[in-house]
């Protein structure tokens, strides 16, 4: 099982609020798995169906291993975009997007 391979840990673990654990999930390494990230992306678009929108993204952090899956996936959501939570003088103005056409139907994850 995926999740139980890739993201799920026993052990005694200091969680980032200080308390101890004795156990630990971490979707990442699920999500960054090849057959992880075709899943999130079949759920992703499961998700949305119905919903009105040209692109799919959400705040860098987060969403890049979210929404590169989806961006890859046959369907009507092949555009996406990220926004970063701060400024980058030494990188371009240009906006950041997958597409280069702007939306106003596009919805963050």
């Amino acid at each position: 099982m995926l999740l139980q391979a890739r993201a799920f840990r026993r052990g005694r673990v200091v969680l980032a609020s200080g308390k101890e654990s004795d156990f630990y999930f971490d979707m990442k390494p699920a999500m960054l798995d090849p057959d992880g990230a075709d899943l999130m992306a079949d759920l992703i678009l499961r998700e949305l169906e119905g919903v009105e929108a040209d692109a799919v993204g959400g705040l860098e952090m987060g969403a890049v291993p979210l929404i590169a899956p989806v961006a890859m996936s046959p369907g009507p959501l092949g555009a996406t975009f990220r926004a970063s939570s701060s400024a980058r003088p030494s990188r371009t103005t240009a906006p950041r997007s997958g597409s280069t056409e702007t939306t106003s139907r596009a919805r963050p994850w």
